[in-house]
C-alpha cells in the first residue's frame, strides 16, 4: 500500500514544518496565530503518517474532546 501526503493542501508554514529534518519538531502559534493556524491539523496528519511508516508498532493520537477530533481528523468510510 502506498501512502502520500498532499502538500498542496497545506499552508506555507505547515509545509516548512513538515519538511524539517529534525527528529523533534515544534510548531508554536504566538499572538494572533492561535485558532485556525493549523497546529492541530498538521499534528494529526503527522501522527497518521508516523503510524503508517512505523507499522505494526502501536500508535495513539489523543484529542481533548470528541468535537475537536471531528474537526481535525478526517476519515472516509
Amino acid at each position: 500500500m502506498r501512502f502520500r501526503i498532499n502538500k498542496r493542501r497545506m499552508l506555507p508554514h505547515q509545509v516548512a514544518f513538515w519538511e524539517l529534518p529534525n527528529f523533534v519538531k515544534l510548531l508554536v502559534g504566538g499572538y494572533g496565530y492561535g485558532f485556525g493556524f493549523g497546529k492541530t491539523h498538521i499534528g494529526a496528519l503527522g501522527s497518521i503518517y508516523d503510524s503508517f511508516v512505523n507499522a505494526p508498532a502501536p500508535h495513539l493520537y489523543v484529542s481533548p474532546s470528541y468535537k475537536q477530533v471531528r474537526k481535525t481528523v478526517h476519515w472516509r468510510v
